[in-house]
């Protein structure tokens, strides 16, 4: 039972954890202990003592910008104006905050506003889906494009979007170097061929050929799939140490078969 439960805890990622099992166990109790101290509690000591660093830094600047920003209102517009400077940043107003690094709790603020923001895109997308549905299907039936949601997308949905696009240039990328590095591996004179085009993409920036996709699809705004269609591919040329890894992996097969 021990066992799947240390395996449990290695396959989640909570590896961390297996001296703490073993320290319930009542296995090597002091060498244990040892290693949960370091591997548990001092991260999260320091986790912690971050925080607390980044939260006194962010009082610390958010004093001094306060204080600049009465002053200076205060030299520009007079007393009465400073004192309604002060009035408005003490009450929270984003229009008058000063300039400052966000603390942990503005952060975790920030994060709730987000995650209410998409739930409430979500509800609006599922109240457009329901008003359209009979709509949609009237269309379908007759070979018409359905009526699509055009409204933004919420932060969750666009990580999403950037984990489903990187992951399909990703697997587009393997699908395609593979395949080429184990014909390269096979071939001599195709590798010798073809070895300038690899070296010039391989010291290519990336934002180079990205940019032309990006300004090329761009340009071919009437089909609503090519955008999505140049996501894919922008993450598929900015894949290229994956192109080269997998393509390089490719080569040893071949090599291998030649072996």
């Amino acid at each position: 039972m021990g066992k799947v439960i240390l395996a449990s805890f290695r396959w989640l990622g909570f590896g961390f954890l297996d001296p703490l099992v073993k320290l319930f166990q009542g296995v090597e109790r002091k060498k244990n202990g040892t290693l949960f101290l370091k591997k548990a509690i001092i991260p999260i000591f320091s986790i912690l003592l971050f925080l607390g660093v980044a939260n006194f830094f962010s009082a610390y600047l958010y004093n001094i910008e306060r204080e600049r920003k009465i002053e200076k209102t205060r030299e520009t517009l007079g007393e009465a104006a400073a004192l309604e400077m002060q009035e408005c940043i003490d009450s929270g107003d984003v229009s008058c905050k000063p300039n400052s690094l966000p603390s942990p709790a503005d952060v975790w603020k920030a994060a709730q506003t987000l995650i209410a923001d998409h739930k409430m895109i979500s509800a609006d997308k599922a109240a457009f889906k329901e008003k359209t549905a009979v709509i949609n299907a009237q269309r379908r039936a007759q070979g018409l494009s359905t009526i699509r949601y055009t409204g933004r997308p919420s932060f969750v949905d666009q990580i999403f979007t950037s984990l489903e696009t990187v992951f399909a240039g990703f697997l587009l990328a393997a699908f395609l170097a593979i395949p080429a590095g184990i014909v390269l591996g096979l071939s001599d004179t195709l590798r010798t061929a073809l070895n300038w085009v690899i070296q010039i993409f391989k010291d290519l920036q990336t934002g180079i050929p990205r940019s032309v996709v990006a300004v090329g699809f761009n340009g071919c705004k009437n089909n609503p799939g090519n955008d999505r269609h140049g996501q894919i591919l922008r993450h598929l040329l900015h894949q290229r140490w994956s192109l080269q890894y997998v393509g390089d992996f490719g080569q040893h097969l071949g090599w291998r078969v030649l072996g």
